[in-house]
């Protein structure tokens, strides 16, 4: 599972200071992608000079070795408040996920 967004959430050690959220993602076995790169911010209001780091990546944490960039895009095309996120996943041929819900078989074809 990949799971991305503007969560409006900061995390320290994977967690949030949301219980509800913090559950999900461990009954699910989902990782936090933000240790996969050199990420600062995603948010920034020039006029409060204020920046946040609330847009996030989650993996299933059975594929979490396969991500091997984790950056935002700042062309200066972007008029947005919020960084766009890009992340880079390296398939394998062959997997298989467990976790609490099921279990997954995943092929990718080349």
């Amino acid at each position: 599972m990949i799971l991305g967004g503007d969560f409006n959430l900061s995390f320290a050690n994977g967690l949030s200071r949301c219980d509800a959220f913090n559950k999900f993602i461990q009954s699910v076995d989902l990782f936090l992608c933000d240790t996969k790169g050199d990420v600062a911010y995603t948010y920034c209001c020039e006029a409060r000079n204020a920046v946040s780091f609330i847009d996030h990546f989650f993996v299933s944490t059975c594929i979490s070795d396969n991500i091997d960039d984790f950056h935002t895009i700042d062309s200066g095309l972007i008029f947005s408040d919020h960084l766009p996120l890009a992340m880079h996943f390296i398939p394998p041929l062959r997997f298989v996920c467990k976790s609490n819900v099921k279990e997954a078989v995943v092929r990718f074809l080349q």
